[in-house]
């Protein structure tokens, strides 16, 4: 069996299967593109605006939250919890909310 092609019309149909409610045009879409896409190619905001067509300065404002709250960190993603069993869908969609930036992630530190 092969791999799925990884281009956007799959990140787009990945994010309607996560959320069939979500229209594409609601930010919150938006941002789950932006967030899966960098995943599959790298937390680069010019790769990324060509990648899903959003604007650049849309992409970067996003992208600011992301760094902050490290979702991005060294052109990468932190995905260490979207594949829990039991809450790795809430957590992909937790950092949507960072990219939105409603809310900031903490770490506890031991």
């Amino acid at each position: 069996m092969s791999k799925p092609k990884m281009d956007l019309l799959w990140v787009k149909k990945e994010v309607h299967r996560m959320d069939p409610v979500l229209k594409e045009n609601d930010e919150a879409f938006k941002i789950a593109v932006i967030l899966m896409s960098s995943v599959i190619i790298g937390a680069n905001i010019k790769r990324l605006a060509t990648f899903t067509h959003y604007p650049r300065n849309y992409i970067s404002k996003i992208g600011l939250y992301f760094r902050k709250n490290e979702v991005w960190k060294n052109g990468k993603v932190d995905t260490s919890e979207w594949f829990d069993k039991d809450t790795g869908g809430i957590a992909f969609w937790l950092c949507v909310a960072v990219g939105q930036g409603y809310l900031k992630r903490s770490f506890k530190t031991k």
